[in-house]
């Protein structure tokens, strides 16, 4: 299913009493207690502002963002936790191996074909690497 997802979420400058993570773990709770019990995957995005240029109205460092909490929920859920940020991260800003353009649209929040490929292939590795474990 789908739910809040980092590109979406504020970021709160607080970690205790942070309404975004308690949304959003209220959706995890409800996804859990499925009849069925689900198999849940997080997937995160980013947040708005890491791929602005520093300088940029908007623009966020690697750390500021919700996404850090969501996966502390994700490691107490034990559920799968997938994050694009960092997958993709060194590869367009460090390395430079690929062009953020490459995987994102002009106002750098909303994945490209390319960019939504990336992100269907980090769930492909995880199925994958389950398997084989």
């Amino acid at each position: 299913g789908s739910g809040a997802g980092s590109s979406n979420d504020a970021w709160i400058d607080t970690i205790s009493e942070n309404h975004m993570v308690v949304y959003h773990e209220r959706y995890l709770r409800r996804l859990l207690a499925l009849p069925k019990r689900p198999a849940v995957i997080m997937l995160q995005t980013w947040a708005d502002g890491t791929w602005r240029d520093p300088g940029d109205p908007g623009y966020h460092p690697f750390h500021v963002g919700v996404q850090d909490l969501y996966g502390a929920l994700a490691q107490y859920y034990d559920i799968g936790w997938l994050s694009a940020r960092n997958a993709l991260y060194r590869l367009t800003r460090v390395t430079q191996e690929w062009q953020i353009a490459d995987v994102l649209t002009d106002d750098r929040r909303h994945a490209t074909d390319a960019g939504h490929a990336a992100l269907a292939d980090l769930v492909v590795w995880l199925l994958q690497s389950t398997v084989i474990d």
